[in-house]
């Protein structure tokens, strides 16, 4: 794995937000951890955009919800070609899990 890359970085051991989603009114919001996912796109995944054009930010937020996380942002760097996701999601096992899928995609380097 290059870890100069891709990295996953563990914000949520300084910081935790509650989760509302479908939470009851009588019970405290569970905690979620916020991890940032950096990826530079591979040339496969250049071209799967350029004959797909669409909404990579809502496709992302749609396939994070469905995992019960939430995404707190997205961002391209202009100058490096990477994008940089901020998510929220119940446990690290959830984000390692992401992240291998991410990885065995083949769309990111």
């Amino acid at each position: 794995m290059k870890t100069a890359t891709i990295a996953l970085l563990a914000i949520g051991l300084l910081a935790e937000i509650g989760n509302t989603q479908d939470t009851p009114l009588n019970e405290p919001p569970k905690p979620m951890r916020i991890f940032l996912f950096s990826a530079k796109p591979s040339p496969a995944a250049w071209q799967f955009m350029k004959k797909n054009p669409g909404d990579r930010r809502a496709a992302t937020v749609d396939a994070i919800k469905n995992i019960g996380g939430k995404m707190l942002g997205y961002y391209w760097g202009l100058t490096t070609g990477k994008n940089y996701i901020i998510v929220a999601v119940p446990d690290g096992r959830t984000a390692q899990a992401m992240l291998i899928q991410r990885l065995s995609s083949g769309l990111v380097l």
